[in-house]
């Protein structure tokens, strides 16, 4: 297999994560808008609900927050798994040709939170 055959292999599996990761990361705002609605509505009408009522909506926040960082540790693995593809096809060329995932990485403090132990 030629280098050329591998790098269109290796860029498939790159725009496949690529668009997994825009798929999450709007997913991850549709959540953000769901914590958003449930916790102002727990905000002002907590008074008025019971003790089980307002206990099941702080459950229901809780868990939608802990889906919101499951998701975020996805995008943060497939990102790792991007940077390394850049990586792979950038050696097969010989040349630095993407980089972008790497460099986001550095500085996306979603990687801060999601770190590979």
């Amino acid at each position: 297999m030629t280098d050329s055959e591998k790098i269109q292999i290796l860029l498939k599996e790159y725009e496949t994560l690529r668009a997994e990761m825009i798929q999450r990361f709007n997913h991850r705002f549709g959540f953000l808008t769901i914590i958003g609605g449930l916790g102002t509505f727990l905000l002002f009408k907590a008074s008025e609900l019971s003790i089980i009522q307002t206990l099941a909506l702080v459950i229901t926040v809780i868990f939608v927050i802990l889906v919101w960082l499951w998701i975020g540790a996805l995008i943060a693995a497939c990102s790792r798994q991007v940077a390394e593809l850049e990586k792979q096809i950038n050696e097969l060329a010989g040349e630095e040709l993407l980089r972008w995932e790497t460099i986001q990485i550095k500085r996306r403090p979603l990687h801060k939170v999601h770190r590979k132990k």
